[in-house]
């Protein structure tokens, strides 16, 4: 075939000069990358044009076909890391943030009142998702008059109030903390603070809501490997930078934890791996369907697909010698029906000759009875 790309800018329909009349035909089978260049900024949409270069009846299907943005896959370890980047400005694609309503509340009695005023006690925003659409959600705001978010007495939604338990004075500053997405409902949502006693007054600001959509670029819970040097090195498999990645090293004896989420309950300990390997840890059970990673040179050893399953590692249909298409190459993982897996493990024989520079699993969530396609939009 010989491709074309066209972009529309207001209607109107353009080719892409690094895009357009590119002759598959002289390429080998393998997959092919391609930079847009100029990057398309303003295109609404892309029309992609095939012509066969062989008679009619000959043509031989493409496999896949795959737009890359130039954007980073952005992984987020707690509620405070999420704030600190969209303040930067860095667009978490999984993410979004609500703005409550009023700017800011004095909760208590001010200087020469004898009560509080209710009426700026309560901030409102209007939530486009349901809670099951959420994986995490977080409060935050700006606190005053109190040292941290423990000490203040909120209700989100009419429940049951928390805090006030320890009332610690100071100037606060930003406070984000954990909430349950359940807590929260589609359309209008309210969060009531309540004064810590009847002579004082603590002042909130610039509150916000932040959630992360459960869309499947969330659930990896901890990436880690023997072939690092270091942590750096092993996070360097979650960046979404197809240009960073681990470097074909010794494996050490034990695993690095280079990514690793914070969630409530407490790491567990790893056990030790005799050949070099990469985890990936969910934070749920998972149904996968497929595995791949992006490699920068050949490998010449066998690839081993392991999954976990109740404390059981089990060798996957994907494992065996395989011809690794480069630079990205997918195996898929046949399971029976509703088999669910909370760890998976790469392992690849010590003769080697690659840098591996990202990791991706894609299959499907399971929580309760909620089922999402799990599928990371970007590389990561």
């Amino acid at each position: 075939y010989v491709p074309t790309v066209k972009e529309q800018i207001n209607g109107k329909w353009f080719e892409v000069g690094s895009l357009t009349d590119v002759d598959l035909s002289v390429q080998e089978e393998q997959q092919q990358s391609y930079a847009c260049e100029p990057a398309l900024e303003a295109a609404n949409a892309l029309r992609l044009q095939l012509v066969p270069t062989v008679e009619a009846g000959n043509e031989q299907g493409i496999r896949e076909i795959e737009f890359w943005s130039p954007g980073e896959h952005e992984p987020v370890r707690s509620g405070m890391e999420l704030r600190a980047l969209l303040d930067q400005g860095v667009a978490v694609q999984q993410s979004r943030q609500y703005q409550a309503e009023p700017a800011s509340g004095v909760i208590g009695p001010e200087a020469g009142q004898y009560k509080d005023i209710a009426s700026d006690n309560t901030f409102r925003f209007d939530l486009a998702y349901r809670p099951a659409q959420i994986k995490r959600a977080y409060l935050s705001y700006e606190l005053s008059g109190l040292a941290r978010w423990t000490s203040a007495i909120r209700s989100i939604n009419e429940q049951t109030a928390m805090g006030g338990y320890v009332i610690e004075r100071g100037q606060g500053g930003q406070q984000v903390e954990e909430i349950a997405p359940a807590w929260l409902r589609q359309g209008t949502n309210q969060i009531r603070f309540v004064p810590v006693d009847a002579d004082s007054a603590y002042t909130v600001s610039k509150v916000k809501v932040l959630i992360e959509l459960d869309n499947g670029a969330n659930f990896v819970r901890r990436i880690s490997s023997n072939i690092g040097t270091s942590r750096d090195a092993v996070a360097s498999l979650y960046d979404g930078d197809t240009g960073t990645g681990l470097a074909p090293v010794q494996e050490q004896d034990s695993m690095i934890i280079g990514w690793e989420r914070q969630l409530w309950q407490p790491a567990v300990a790893e056990e030790t791996v005799d050949t070099a390997a990469v985890e990936l840890t969910f934070d749920r059970l998972t149904d996968l369907t497929e595995v791949g990673f992006y490699a920068t040179g050949k490998i010449k050893s066998s690839v081993k697909v392991l999954l976990r399953k109740q404390g059981q590692w089990v060798e996957s249909t994907a494992s065996g010698k395989v011809k690794v298409k480069l630079p990205y190459h997918k195996q898929s993982i046949s399971s029976c029906p509703a088999t669910e897996y909370d760890k998976l493990r790469n392992i690849i024989s010590s003769h080697w000759n690659t840098d591996l520079v990202n990791r991706k699993a894609a299959g499907w969530n399971i929580l309760d009875s909620f089922r999402a396609r799990a599928l990371f939009p970007h590389p990561i």
